[in-house]
């Protein structure tokens, strides 16, 4: 085998390993934005009761916790897409980054009471924003 024939056989192996790496990426970060969608599908069926226990420990606990969650969900689902994108060679742009953020937005105001909602979602999205700049600024 000549150098240049191992050289292939290497790039040829590590562009295998690294599609590999990007579907489980791509599985992992689809999988966790599911489950925590319905972790907060969860907290406004049982809110009652979760609502009764957290305020016990403090009154903005509860809307703090779903906050963080609806913006690991867009994170997640982000990564998710980004990747899926990535492993079909196109690039994430901002028109579905902005459907990302429009949809998370609806979501989360159709999902939480009303006095709350909107500063909910305006939190989760400036929390989504700050992960999508955060992205922006570390690029090569």
């Amino acid at each position: 085998m000549t150098i240049k024939e191992k050289k292939a056989r290497s790039n040829d192996e590590s562009k295998v390993k690294e599609k590999k790496m990007m579907k489980v990426t791509y599985i992992l970060c689809s999988f966790l934005s599911i489950i925590l969608i319905l972790v907060l599908i969860l907290f406004k069926i049982y809110y009652s009761q979760l609502s009764d226990i957290l305020e016990l420990v403090n009154p903005l606990f509860f809307g703090f916790l779903r906050v963080l969650f609806s913006i690991g969900t867009f994170i997640f689902a982000y990564l998710a897409l980004a990747n899926y994108l990535e492993y079909k060679r196109q690039v994430i742009g901002w028109g579905f980054t902005i459907f990302l953020l429009v949809v998370l937005a609806i979501f989360i105001y159709f999902m939480f009471d009303f006095p709350l909602a909107p500063t909910e979602m305006m939190l989760s999205l400036v929390g989504s924003s700050l992960f999508v700049f955060y992205l922006y600024i570390i690029q090569d």
